[in-house]
């Protein structure tokens, strides 16, 4: 059906487990659609295998702008299968992904698809069980540093602790093209909104920052 349609520009598959079958329906559909625009896809159990064929949808597809893949099992190889798609995609602009946790690796991954990718204007990174690795969101923060198209950047409930504080504020003094920035719900406290704080006199582009559920008395 979304091979041949020319009207439906929003697709949700919620729930829905379509498995390898429906993935590969999806990304063929995906190599000729020339009409929708967005796609989400949470709570659907995607795993390496269903990746690897929607990866090679994402890679032909040069129409759709907005990728949601939250609450799915993302770990190091479906890391990879995403970053796969958006070195080579030149059309994404929004990817939500909301997921358990982030390690290191798949937080490496990311950052180098993301030096590679010119399109992409807003990331979402949230976890459900609020751990996000310190070391990893330092290498995306400096993977950000010299990025030229993101302008809204959403990394909440992640607790990034005082290290990643500090990775932010490298990015917000050195980035000069992000516009919306949320923290929420990441333990920053007064220590890190003092650094932020401080990184907001040197920046001049930021207009939009969200540090709701961080407890800070001064900002």
């Amino acid at each position: 059906m979304l091979q041949t349609n020319t009207t439906i520009q929003y697709l949700q598959l919620f729930d829905t487990n379509f498995g390898v079958e429906g993935t590969t329906l999806l990304s063929e559909a995906l190599q000729k659609n020339t009409t929708l625009k967005e796609i989400s896809l949470p709570f659907n159990n995607i795993r390496y295998e269903d990746l690897t064929i929607l990866s090679k949808g994402l890679q032909l597809n040069s129409t759709l702008t907005k990728l949601n893949i939250s609450i799915n099992s993302i770990s190091v190889v479906e890391m990879a299968k995403i970053s796969e798609a958006l070195s080579i995609n030149s059309t994404i602009k929004k990817l939500n992904m909301t997921i358990k946790c982030i390690g290191f690796e798949e937080m490496a991954i990311l950052s180098g698809a993301l030096q590679i990718n010119t399109s992409l204007t807003e990331l979402c990174i949230s976890t459900t069980k609020n751990r996000i690795c310190t070391a990893g969101t330092q290498i995306l923060f400096r993977s950000l540093q010299a990025n030229s198209t993101l302008t809204d950047l959403k990394i909440d409930c992640t607790d990034i602790g005082i290290e990643g504080v500090h990775s932010i504020a490298s990015l917000l003094e050195k980035n000069s093209v992000l516009r919306s920035l949320d923290l929420s719900w990441n333990n920053i406290r007064n220590e890190g909104a003092k650094i932020i704080s401080s990184a907001l006199k040197i920046n001049s582009t930021l207009t939009t920052l969200h540090l709701g559920g961080n407890s800070p008395s001064t900002i």
